[in-house]
């Protein structure tokens, strides 16, 4: 239902969350759509939410759309109605979404129409309820009928340079920490339960990293086998070190992926071993 295309620090500090929808959904009326993505570092309760609040760093959204009708009817002031209440007239369905006073001893009901088609009914008229609060029929002396495009969030590349200032002031200096990402979506209550209410179809998350900080230090490490009677055993732990961070990543232990780049991979130390008791011809 959700993917990353792309999670990953590059070698120019930038943090790059690229995410999509997956198309599983045939009826365009049934949209599933990101509605919150989460940045941070850490664990879970760290997390920033960078769509709201930086926008600028956005390097490309993907929408799609979807259309209905916001219809207006004019009814006489005296008429009893809530929202939410649901009426309809001929074969349209229109539920209240909100009720405006007027001036001139009128009311006007404001109704959303689900379909993307042209409503065809006569200027005034009567409609019935059929759900909720209000008269049982209600006469309208004229409506209007106007064509609304709702986006759907369905995709986005998100390029954060972590060195910005304005990252530095909201988070500190994460460049060379475990970044966190969470993306969720909005799945409509139908396609829903078509999942089986699968609580994990509604996000994904992971981390990203500067893989530099690590192949930097296993390049150094790696040339310990250009000297004669030196002891490779701090490369062999630096690759078990590795291992044990992939190993969290993967199997969602991101509290202790956190631990083990903190206490293995933030400093750049390379210690180098001499074998004393080499007994080789060197």
């Amino acid at each position: 239902m959700l993917k990353y295309n792309e999670l990953r620090i590059d070698s120019n500090k930038n943090l790059i969350v690229d995410a999509s929808v997956l198309d599983i959904v045939a009826d365009p009326n049934k949209t599933i759509s990101i509605d919150s993505i989460k940045i941070g570092y850490g664990s879970n309760e760290e997390t920033i939410d960078y769509y709201e609040t930086i926008p600028t760093f956005f390097d490309n959204l993907d929408y799609s759309y979807t259309y209905n009708y916001q219809v207006v009817f004019t009814v006489d002031n005296s008429v009893n109605v809530e929202e939410n209440a649901v009426y309809s007239k001929d074969n349209y369905t229109f539920k209240i979404v909100s009720i405006r006073e007027n001036l001139n001893d009128t009311k006007e009901i404001v109704c959303v129409y689900d379909e993307d088609s042209a409503i065809v009914m006569g200027t005034s008229g009567n409609l019935t309820k059929v759900s909720g609060t209000g008269d049982d029929t209600i006469t309208y002396s004229s409506f209007t009928a106007t064509r609304v495009s709702t986006p759907h969030l369905r995709g986005f590349r998100l390029v954060i340079p972590l060195t910005d200032s304005a990252i530095i002031t909201t988070l500190g200096n994460v460049a060379n920490k475990l970044i966190y990402s969470y993306v969720h979506i909005n799945i409509p209550a139908d396609v829903w339960e078509e999942l089986g209410n699968c609580s994990n179809a509604e996000y994904i998350e992971g981390y990203a990293y500067d893989r530099c900080l690590i192949v930097n230090k296993v390049f150094s490490y790696l040339k310990e086998y250009d000297t004669p009677c030196s002891d490779i055993t701090n490369l062999a732990n630096y690759i078990t070190q590795i291992n044990g961070l992939q190993i969290a990543i993967e199997s969602n232990r991101f509290a202790l992926a956190n631990k083990y780049w903190t206490k293995f991979f933030t400093n750049n130390n390379i210690t180098t071993t001499s074998n004393n008791n080499c007994h080789c011809c060197h």
